[in-house]
């Protein structure tokens, strides 16, 4: 076994990446003809190296598990009992409103703020909806103006 260069954890000696660290690691070089404390042996002239394929690390597996508790307030996820106590909140006539509005401008938690602007929607959808109907109706396409199918063709 050998070390990495950059992070000095233990690798596997023919480990061309350190799975910990993902620096390349060379092969650790032979000792020069004049240190005297080789032995003189004879060696190959070695190939030209090939540029070797990319290596990917998996960073998950060396990284700590992401938990709840890990991650800052602000982007903690909701349990399924958040949601459903909110839709029951935003579900309250005067106070629901009241709270749509504080928590769809909160920057105390993600999830909560995106959730809560997902109630906006069919709020919004409605408005739009009740405007080109008042906007008919003022216009006197309304219902009570047609006093028979013939009125129609």
């Amino acid at each position: 076994m050998r070390h990495c260069f950059n992070c000095g954890r233990e690798i596997n000696e023919f480990a061309k990446v350190c799975p910990y660290c993902g620096t390349a690691n060379a092969p650790q070089q032979p000792f020069s003809a004049g240190d005297p404390n080789v032995s003189p042996v004879p060696t190959r002239a070695a190939a030209p190296e090939r540029p070797a394929a990319p290596t990917y690390v998996n960073v998950t597996t060396t990284a700590a598990p992401i938990t709840r508790e890990s991650l800052p307030p602000q982007y903690r996820p909701l349990s399924a009992w958040t949601y459903f106590w909110l839709s029951l909140l935003y579900s309250i006539p005067v106070v629901g409103f009241v709270f749509l509005i504080v928590f769809s401008f909160s920057s105390a938690n993600i999830n909560r703020r995106s959730f809560t602007r997902s109630f906006w929607i069919p709020i919004i959808i409605m408005l739009i909806v009740a405007i080109i109907f008042l906007i008919l109706l003022a216009a006197g396409v309304g219902i009570g103006s047609i006093d028979s199918l013939e009125d129609l063709f």
